[in-house]
This record gives C-alpha cells, sequence and structure tokens, in this order.
C-alpha cells in the first residue's frame, strides 16, 4: 500500500457503510509473472453495504478490482461483495464481485450482525499488506504476518525494527547477522534440594528473545555433585518454558562434600522436525536437577572458582 499504513484502510461509517481512505494499492495480476496493477483514490470513497439479515449474520468484503480488457471499456475502481447469511458466516469468494473484473485485492472483512443497523466496534478486520518490486525490502507488521517467501527475499519487521530473511514457510522469518543474542548465567553457590528432597531444583534460568524460525542451543555444567546417601541417580535437565527439552540421568557416587564427584556438562537442541523450535517471543529455559531419593539430600558443589552455568544461544548451521 502506498502513501503509509492508512492508505486505503477501511473504517465505518455511518449506519451500515465503510469508508475506504484515499490512497494507492497494487492489485496483483491473475496471470504468472504480469505484476500487478497500480491505482487508488485521491480522497475517500463511501460504500454502503446491503441491508443485514434478520436472524443471520454474514460476512462482506471490500475490496479493489481492475478490469483489464485491453481497451477503453476497462477500468478500475472498489466494490462490496456481499456474503450468504448463515451462522457460523462464511467468507465470500472475491471472485463473486458484482462488476466485470480481471484481478481483486481484498482491503478488509466486514461483520454484519443480525438485524444490525450500524456497524459494531471490532466488526472491520483489516486485510491489507504490503507490497514490493522484485528485489525490494518487503515490509511486515510482525513475524507472524510473514508470507511463504524465500530466503532471497528480505523484510523489515516493524514490530522489533529489525532486518528479517524469509525461511519458505508463512509466519516464520530468520534474523541476519547471527540470529537473537544469546544468553549466559552462572552459578558461584552451592544448590541442594534439602528443603524438599527428591523435588525438582533449580540450578540456572535465562530469558532469550527468538525469531521463531532459528533453532536454540542450550549448554549446560555442573562441577560437582554430592549426596547425603551415595549412590544414588540424579537426574540433570533443561526445560524452555516449563517443558523438557532434554535431560541426563548421573549415577552418583560421592557422599562426601569435600571430594565432590559426577560433575559433568551436556548440550540439548531445539529442532523444527519434531516441533520444539521455540515461536517468536520471550521464553524461559531452565537448568535443574531431581534426584531419585525424597530422603537423600542432594547438592551440586558451585563455588566461585568451580561455576555452574547455563549459556542458551542459536543454533546456526
Amino acid at each position: 500500500m502506498y502513501p503509509g499504513l492508512g492508505a486505503m484502510a477501511v473504517t465505518a461509517a455511518s449506519g451500515l457503510a465503510v469508508q475506504v481512505a484515499a490512497g494507492y494499492c497494487s492489485v496483483p495480476s491473475p496471470t504468472t509473472g504480469q505484476g500487478g496493477y497500480l491505482f487508488g483514490t485521491l480522497t475517500a470513497q463511501t460504500l454502503t453495504l446491503a441491508a443485514a439479515d434478520p436472524g443471520n449474520p454474514r460476512i462482506d468484503l471490500v475490496v479493489a478490482w481492475v478490469n483489464d480488457t485491453g481497451t477503453s471499456s476497462g477500468g478500475c475502481g472498489i466494490a462490496v461483495v456481499t456474503g450468504t447469511p448463515a451462522t457460523p458466516p462464511a467468507v465470500p469468494s472475491s471472485s463473486s464481485i458484482p462488476v466485470p473484473s480481471t484481478a481483486v485485492l481484498v482491503l478488509a472483512q466486514v461483520t454484519v450482525p443480525p438485524a444490525a443497523v450500524a456497524l459494531a466496534s471490532g466488526a472491520i478486520t483489516d486485510e491489507r499488506s504490503f507490497v514490493v518490486a522484485p528485489g525490494g525490502v518487503l515490509p511486515i507488521t510482525s513475524p507472524s504476518a510473514a508470507p511463504a517467501a524465500p530466503p532471497s527475499q528480505l523484510m523489515y519487521d516493524l514490530s522489533r525494527n529489525v532486518l528479517v530473511q524469509g525461511t519458505g514457510t508463512a509466519g516464520t522469518v530468520a534474523l541476519l547477522g547471527g540470529a537473537w543474542a544469546p544468553a549466559i548465567a552462572f552459578k558461584k553457590t552451592t544448590v541442594s534440594d534439602s528443603a524438599a528432597k527428591g523435588v525438582l531444583t533449580q540450578v540456572l534460568s535465562v530469558s532469550v528473545t527468538t525469531d521463531g524460525a532459528t533453532d536454540v542451543e542450550v549448554y549446560a555444567k555442573w562441577p560437582g555433585l554430592y549426596v547425603s546417601a551415595a549412590p544414588l541417580i540424579v537426574t540433570m535437565s533443561v526445560s524452555i518454558d516449563g517443558a523438557v527439552l532434554d535431560q541426563s540421568p548421573i549415577y552418583v557416587q560421592s557422599a562426601t562434600s569435600t571430594a565432590p564427584a559426577n560433575g559433568g556438562s551436556f548440550r540439548a537442541y531445539t529442532s523444527a522436525s519434531n516441533g520444539t523450535t521455540p515461536a517468536f517471543g520471550t521464553h524461559t529455559v531452565a537448568f535443574t536437577f531431581q534426584s531419585a531419593s525424597t530422603s537423600s539430600t542432594t547438592t551440586l558443589a558451585c563455588s566461585s572458582t568451580a561455576q555452574g552455568v547455563l549459556r542458551v544461544s542459536p543454533a546456526i548451521a
């Protein structure tokens, strides 16, 4: 749309009418490789919807249309496609526009309640999207609004003010320049489950804001373990938003704080193939342990010179 976000925006007018703001749009040609038709209005236009059905709601479309005849009889404009009243109502096909057309662009959906004489708040759903020439940078309002664009398509995410690229999947993008920033945390004091033996005990946690497309690598390290009654199995685990990503059972043989043993580390990864790739947004990653006994105390022997570590970073191939 051009110019700006307000170009050809559809808003409620008085009664069962809508107003289409001035501006320009590009109506895509139905013929592959033919690009689009650029046109617009210099002033706001008002369109009146059909009377509401007495018993059922319906959904109407506000569209921009082009009739390309190659002659002076062709034209372009805006119109309303009236839906069929039903419960629940279905979105009508834009091809049922009541004027001759070869190309149609949906600007908005309008929900008309039964027996309505005016449009309710929230009745209009904006369907406009940005378009650019081949090779241009496509603005998107958020990652979820991204089209199924190939990685060669650059986009600008207006919600985060960052440059991204397509992934081939609608609703996902990849950040340029190393994806999102990694996070790291250290534990310099001992951690014990003495207050509640055998329960899940947190060692460290960090928050990361992911892009919804890049997988996560989680590295967890502990310097040593000891238990009050050896031997004992203690399970080390990492989770994302409370869901366990991976875990490692440790056979602890040390029962003394003067000689803690069983230090170690492990890495865990998310994967789109098993549905663990984090969605776009902020997530909490936690490093925890849990003893197999409810009577023996388990202690991670962390100190300033032998620290526990939790590092979360993008898994870049």
